[in-house]
């Protein structure tokens, strides 16, 4: 895959073929070392060599030089072996893959970062959307139950306003890890927008989701923060769930 992304670079390829129009020789970027595992050129034929493309010291293809068809009285000895360029644009090549591999580890790095709440450490709003489409469709085709339940924190505005930002931040941290401790290894929890927060149930009849719900919001309700004596937590509940039968 690496290499392949190298042969369809119209940019390398548009280089390559200048290289050739330039030399009179093939030019060509395979994903087969060779049979080689150091950095110097091997010469296969008298008018076949492979210099190699290294990837953080391993070899993963290589750079192929031979004489041209329309040129086969064309040498590919000493005089080929010494020049320069063929060898800097392997090692460029090389540098493209590593790039490359950095650009993919941080894509995916962002991918995460942006399916989270970063505050909480708990998937975000978009991520409970997704994953609530998934769910819903994979309980439509197993019959399965499922349930939802949004926890709201009421006035949390106030608290904000009374002992500050950082206080409030503190106190979310602490619902999002007091949620994660009730729910069930099975469940799904996202800090929804605000000091909401929704909780996913796959195979979860109401009965069941009402009672575990209950269960965080008096255990939210119980929190308290050091030195705050003037407001305390009040969650605001909905529970809903689907079974086979129901119409929507």
């Amino acid at each position: 895959a690496m290499i392949s992304s190298l042969q369809n670079d119209k940019k390398i390829l548009q280089f390559i073929k200048k290289l050739q129009d330039l030399t009179g020789l093939t030019v060509s970027i395979s994903s087969d070392p060779g049979g080689t595992g150091n950095s110097s050129p091997q010469e296969n034929s008298e008018k076949d060599i492979s210099i190699p493309i290294n990837l953080k010291s391993k070899t993963v293809g290589c750079l192929r030089v031979s004489a041209s068809i329309t040129s086969p009285s064309k040498s590919l000895g000493r005089e080929i072996q010494s020049l320069d360029l063929f060898h800097k644009l392997a090692d460029v090549l090389g540098q493209m893959l590593d790039l490359n591999e950095q650009n993919q580890l941080l894509e995916q790095k962002l991918n995460r970062v942006k399916d989270l709440d970063i505050l909480t450490g708990l998937k975000n709003h978009r991520s409970g959307m997704m994953a609530l489409e998934e769910l819903i469709k994979r309980s439509h085709e197993s019959l399965n139950p499922f349930a939802v339940a949004v926890l709201n924190l009421d006035h949390f505005g106030i608290l904000n306003d009374l002992h500050g930002v950082k206080v409030g931040d503190r106190f979310l941290v602490m619902i999002a890890d007091k949620i994660k401790s009730e729910v069930r290894e099975s469940d799904m929890v996202f800090r929804d927008n605000g000091a909401r927060f929704l909780v996913l149930m796959p195979d979860t009849r109401f009965t069941l989701a009402e009672q575990v719900a209950e269960e965080i919001k008096h255990a939210i309700e119980a929190l308290h923060i050091d030195n705050v004596t003037n407001w305390h937590p009040v969650v605001n509940l909905g529970v809903a769930s689907w079974k086979f039968g129901m119409t929507s």
